[in-house]
This record gives structure tokens, sequence and C-alpha cells, in this order.
């Protein structure tokens, strides 16, 4: 089963730094000194306004050691308007691949936000999704709620990127078109009983070959275990349960 790779104490933490106008300034300091510091404003696609910077810091904040930060940097306050802390790691299901999820940041400032709009975007769909198929939460604390959970996917869809959604019985149901995710959206939220940390992972279409792939394996897999003599059954959990 899909799972978050972000925590919500994190989080929590992350947002209360920034939110204060020193601490903000504190980070702004210790992500310029950096000593893992690259400008990755080319490979995001996205040409900077003067006075900021987009850069990555890799080796600073981590829980699994694979993740690293991504922030916008305004030179002229010497502050962070924008910050991505990106958790990255191997998951066996429903792939084998690098898998990443986001934690977003936003100045609420006026005059950051036509460039942090622009930079949210690049970073995103150039930068993370190239290199990642990525979690994305409805969690409140960990992404930013239901409408950004919605629009990301449906800019997801109308890119050609591929959009799945993991079911539990089911490995991963295909949303291959904005209707289909309409019908989503309705079986998730068209009730009194909500339910929060609903999970999508967007990928480009290279990698969700080989996702499609191997949680259809796993599913074959699955319904062998289910038709073999118990006994059977039993003999080959005991033998995954020494390994």
């Amino acid at each position: 089963m899909l799972d978050t790779l972000i925590s919500r104490p994190d989080c929590r933490a992350v947002s209360a730094q920034l939110s204060r106008s020193a601490t903000d300034s504190g980070l702004y300091w210790t992500l310029s000194n950096a000593i893992h510091l690259a400008d990755i404003s080319t490979d995001a696609k996205c040409p900077m306004a003067p006075g900021y910077r987009l850069i990555r810091v890799d080796q600073r904040v981590s829980m699994n050691g694979a993740g690293f930060e991504i922030a916008l940097l305004n030179d002229v306050e010497a502050s962070v308007v924008y910050y991505n802390r990106v958790e990255a790691a191997i998951i066996p299901q429903p792939t084998p691949r690098a898998a990443a999820q986001c934690f977003v940041w936003r100045s609420p400032e006026a005059r950051h936000a036509a460039v942090v709009r622009e930079v949210a975007q690049s970073v995103f769909f150039n930068y993370i999704v190239e290199r990642y198929n990525v979690i994305v939460s409805d969690n409140q604390e960990i992404g930013e709620g239901r409408f950004f959970w919605q629009r990301l996917a449906s800019t997801a869809i109308a890119y050609g990127l591929c959009v799945s959604y993991p079911r539990p019985a089911e490995n991963l149901q295909p949303i291959p078109t904005q209707e289909a995710l309409n019908e989503l959206v309705d079986q998730l939220w068209g009730d009194a009983h909500e339910q929060e940390d609903h999970i999508l992972l967007i990928s480009k279409p290279d990698r969700y070959s080989e996702v499609l792939n191997t949680s259809s394996e796993q599913a074959l897999q699955s319904k062998q275990v289910e038709n073999r003599p118990a006994e059977e059954v039993t003999v080959l959990d005991a033998h995954v349960a020494s390994t």
C-alpha cells in the first residue's frame, strides 16, 4: 500500500519556522551558506526575476538521507519566499522505483505572489516529476488540502502525465481523463463520511508503464496464493517470515 513519506510534526515545525520573520531570515542565511548547494533555475526551466535565486540543498535535513530542500530566496530581503522539502525513497509497492513527496510553504505576501506561483509550477512539473514518481496527499498539514490535490491532478492530466489512485484491493487505478478524476472525487467526497489522507501517484508515462506492470504482477501473485491449498500458503508464509 502506498503511504506518505513526510511526517506531520516535521511539517508543523517547518511552517512555524517560516511564518516568523526572524527564523525565516535565519533559514535564508543557513541555506545560502549550505555546503551542498546548487542553482536549479535552468533545470527547472524557470528564469529568475532580478533579486531571486532558486536553489537546491542536499544533505542538510532529511529523515532517511535521500531527501533535499528547494528554496526560492529573495536576496534583497534576505528571506525565503518559497520552500519545498522533498523526501525521497525507494518504495517496493506499487513501484520499485524512486518516489518522492513534497511539503511546500509559500510566502503569503502579495509582492512575491506572481514569482512564487510560477516557481511552484515549474519546480513540480519540470524538476521533481522529471526525476521521481510523486506522491500527493490531500492532508492539510502534509499537502495543501483537497483543492491542491484536485488542481494538481487536473493539471497533470492536462500535461499528459499519468495519474493513478492506489486502492488497497486493486493496486493502482489509472485516472486518465478529467471525467475520470471528477468521478473519483465524487466517490471520495460524495458523502458526509469524509476521509483525509487520500493519495495520488503522478508519473511520467515511461515510469507509469513500469508501475502498472509491477502492480499487475503483484495482483497476479496474490491471486495465485489465494488459489493454492491452505497448507501450501501456510508453508510459503512461514518461509517468507523466516527470510
